[in-house]
């Protein structure tokens, strides 16, 4: 399964959580970005009560997607004006999230989270389920 962004496939690799930096390469060889994982996590606990309200996940919860072995990261090239940001689609017990994410130095800094169908859709076919 390849991710198609910006005229590019990425290929996705699966590593631990810690591994740094975590590569992805496009099927030609080339080195398209890096993402460094790291254990740190922050939010604005307004925006997560607000999330829980809206989506029904808390930020806190949604972290546990980062551990999900078969994760996947994408970068949300739609909605990066001033830094870029991210998606991670993993597993956390209760069902497949989507967590919007940026980079804050060595920090992860989660913004939005929820149980969004299109992106479950992706994970599942890229774990080779229907």
């Amino acid at each position: 399964m390849t991710i198609r962004h910006l005229g590019c496939e990425w290929v996705v690799h699966y590593r631990p959580l810690f591994d740094t930096p975590q590569k992805k390469y496009c099927k030609n060889g080339n080195t398209c970005y890096h993402i460094y994982m790291v254990a740190n996590f922050e939010w604005d606990e307004k925006k997560n009560h607000e999330n829980q309200e809206k989506h029904g996940v808390g930020f806190e919860e949604a972290q546990r997607a980062f551990q999900d072995p078969y994760r996947l990261i994408i970068q949300d090239s739609l909605h990066s004006e001033t830094e870029d940001r991210w998606f991670c689609v993993g597993d956390i017990g209760t069902g497949i999230v989507t967590v919007r994410f940026t980079m804050r130095a060595s920090t992860i800094r989660i913004f939005g989270a929820g149980y969004w169908r299109k992106m479950r859709g992706l994970y599942y076919r890229q774990k080779g389920q229907p």
